[in-house]
């Protein structure tokens, strides 16, 4: 291995030899790390999704609800401008805090932890603790049931 080749390390089983040859000098000529300061580094978006990727692909997906939750994507779909909406979710999706598979929400639970959901589904503003979750609870970091993490949807 040559002087200019940096092992790259990460927390994620399995990025590392994924781009373990990559010199260190052409990550920084395409633009995949922009800066480093000390022990911070500023990293391109596709440089993230990359060392991303092994993680996110485990994560439970379900192209049907996908596609019935998220109109926009099915059109684009059917339009041919998205050719996999798995893709999808792997490059974009997770970055813009869009749902990958049903989540049940337990509606006893929610409406507990979260009164303003409650008073909200009782004034019609929301019809009912499932749709305020897939909505904006999920943004909003709210979770659906006693004890549940996003962990949950990751594959083992």
């Amino acid at each position: 291995m040559s002087a200019s080749v940096k092992i790259m390390t990460t927390a994620i089983p399995d990025v590392e030899t994924q781009i373990y040859a990559y010199p260190y000098f052409e990550f920084v000529k395409n633009k995949k790390i922009i800066s480093i300061v000390e022990n911070d580094a500023i990293i391109s978006r596709d440089l993230l999704v990359d060392l991303m990727s092994p993680m996110l692909r485990s994560i439970k997906f379900d192209p049907d609800f996908y596609r019935s939750r998220y109109p926009d994507l099915a059109k684009a779909e059917a339009e041919g401008i998205i050719a996999d909406l798995h893709e999808h979710y792997l490059r974009f999706g997770f970055f813009e805090n869009r749902l990958p598979c049903l989540i049940e929400v337990d509606g006893s639970f929610y409406a507990r932890e979260y009164p303003d959901v409650a008073v909200a589904i009782l004034e019609n503003r929301v019809s009912s603790a499932q749709s305020h979750f897939e909505i904006s609870g999920f943004i909003e970091g709210r979770v659906p049931r006693k004890g549940w993490t996003f962990a949950a949807l990751v594959s083992a």
